[in-house]
C-alpha cells in the first residue's frame, strides 16, 4: 500500500525548503510579485486554482491529525486549500500579507527560517523515517 504521508512529506519538505531559501535570499521579488498580482487581479483565479487543487488533493489522500510529520502534512494541505480559495476570491489580502513579509527584513528572515526548518523536518521524516 502506498503511504501518501511519506510522499507528501517529501513534496512539502522540498517546497518549504526551496520557498524558505527563496524568501531568505530573494525576498524583494515577492513584493514585485504582489504588486503584479494587484494589477492583474483578473488572473488570480487562474493563478490560485493549482494551489486549491494541490490542497484538495493533499487533504483527500492524507488527512491525519497528529503531532508528527503526518499532522504537519495535513495542516499544510488545509492551509494550501484555504490560501488558494482566498487568493481566488480576494487576492489583495494575500498581496498585503506578502508586502508585510517582504517589507520587513526581520519578518522575512523569521518566515524563511520557519519554512526552512519545517522543510528540513519533513524531508527528514519523508526520507529517513520512511
Amino acid at each position: 500500500m502506498i503511504n501518501f504521508i511519506v510522499i507528501l512529506a517529501r513534496f512539502w519538505g522540498a517546497v518549504l525548503l526551496i520557498g524558505g531559501l527563496a524568501i531568505a535570499f530573494g525576498g524583494v521579488r515577492f513584493t514585485t510579485a504582489a504588486a503584479a498580482l494587484r494589477q492583474e487581479r483578473a488572473l488570480a483565479p487562474l493563478l490560485f486554482f493549482p494551489v486549491v487543487a494541490v490542497g484538495a488533493l493533499n487533504v483527500a489522500v492524507a488527512e491525519r491529525w497528529a503531532l508528527n510529520a503526518g499532522g504537519l502534512v495535513t495542516l499544510l494541505g488545509w492551509l494550501a486549500l484555504l490560501k488558494g480559495a482566498v487568493g481566488m476570491v480576494a487576492p489583495e489580502l494575500l498581496a498585503r500579507g506578502a508586502d508585510a513579509v517582504a517589507g520587513s527584513s526581520v519578518v522575512r528572515l523569521l518566515a524563511a527560517l520557519c519554512l526552512i526548518v519545517a522543510g528540513v523536518y519533513l524531508l527528514w521524516a519523508g526520507y529517513l523515517l520512511a
